[in-house]
């Protein structure tokens, strides 16, 4: 049998006061009467201070359970080892810088979650995450007119005289469980898992030649192919709770590492032409991570 809800604070804090006031009420009926039990009015406020202070170290307690909904930007440093195939991809179209196998968040990714606490410990939420990088170079030039694209090679090089880049995304939607512990007065361990589904592109910029009345006008189009994968993710972490006993403030420290499974062949965009080759299908988009960053209230 579960044991009664505790009164509400407003309640205990009336019934404080009225019992500090009979209490009060008696000593001043026996005044003068010589008993010596009079109660001063210093008395009945320090009971009630008393009372006050036990009822705000319940309410701290309460706040800190961590019962809620939260969240917090969610801004992961990656390593993606797939990287030497994305850049022995890209040497089948062009000449462009390679690409790093690390991928920097506030540049070109970022993400947030959001959570919602049973007991304090016990989690679940959702989470959606972004990242990429784009590189520059220059692309084959195509011999034949009706290749991949029009392209221009006045020094004969070999190369589109013109500037395009080549680049590779991936973005996920997930589902998220979690469970944390706590190690001493405001640290916490946390682990937990990602499930949901991810999304990865390629796409390189191709020039297209116009004549525009007398001018000749330049301008990029973009080829890309697609996929889409399941994703299944595991971490770990370090939370620190900045505001002490209020528990809502965090600071965390995760680490963890995103699989990929594709559920479907790489597919080509609008525009992409029959000549260019696709994306290798093994092609891995597992990638590593750490997170730094501020969490509320989970």
């Amino acid at each position: 049998m579960s044991s009664p809800k505790p009164p509400p604070r407003r309640l205990l804090l009336v019934l404080g006061i009225g019992a500090a006031l009979a209490v009060a009420a008696a000593a001043d009926d026996h005044e003068g009467e010589g008993t010596g039990d009079e109660v001063s009015t210093a008395e009945v406020l320090e009971v009630l201070e008393e009372i006050n202070r036990k009822l705000d170290r319940d309410e701290r307690a309460d706040r800190g359970s961590g019962k809620g909904f939260g969240g917090g930007p969610f801004l992961p440093f990656r390593y993606v080892p797939g990287a030497a195939g994305l850049n022995d991809y890209f040497k089948k179209l062009g000449e462009y810088t390679a690409m790093s196998g690390f991928f920097f968040p506030f540049v070109n990714g970022g993400g947030g979650t959001w959570r919602w606490s049973v007991d304090g410990s016990l989690q679940f939420g959702m989470e959606y995450s972004g990242f990429g990088q784009e590189v520059g170079g220059y692309a084959w030039h195509q011999d034949d007119p009706g290749g991949p694209g029009d392209t221009v090679d006045a020094d004969g090089d070999g190369k589109d005289d013109y500037y395009s880049y080549a680049g590779y995304g991936q973005r996920y939607f997930a589902g998220i469980a979690q469970y944390k512990w706590k190690l001493a007065p405001s640290v916490y361990l946390q682990t937990g898992i990602k499930t949901g589904l991810g999304w990865e592109a390629l796409h390189y910029g191709l020039n297209r030649r116009q004549v525009l009345t007398e001018a000749l006008g330049i301008d990029s189009g973009a080829n890309s192919w697609s996929r889409t994968s399941l994703l299944g993710s595991a971490y770990a972490g370090l939370q620190i709770a900045l505001d002490g006993d209020r528990n809502v403030f965090k600071l965390a420290l995760e680490v963890g590492a995103d699989g990929h499974l594709p559920v479907a062949e790489w597919r080509p965009g609008s525009g992409v032409h029959k000549g260019v080759p696709a994306p290798p299908a093994t092609l891995a988009a597992h990638n590593f991570w750490v997170a730094v960053g501020p969490q509320f209230h989970y």
